[in-house]
């Protein structure tokens, strides 16, 4: 069903799909090639968070 596009699945069906693959639902739907682990995104928050709360100069 959904894929020949008949049905479009519900957010919160999406939601439980990207939760149990443990993917982003850019990944689930071919927006992005990235594919990162739970892990890695847990770092990357926790450095972003480091960021705003100590105020470092960020370099692009």
């Amino acid at each position: 069903m959904y894929e020949r596009a008949d049905i479009t699945p519900s957010i919160e069906v999406v939601s439980k799909i990207v939760d149990a693959l443990e993917v982003s639902v850019d990944y689930l739907i071919g927006k992005s090639n990235l594919l990162l682990d739970k892990e890695t995104v847990e770092r990357l928050v926790k450095i972003s968070e480091l960021n705003e709360e100590k105020n470092y100069p960020q370099y692009d």
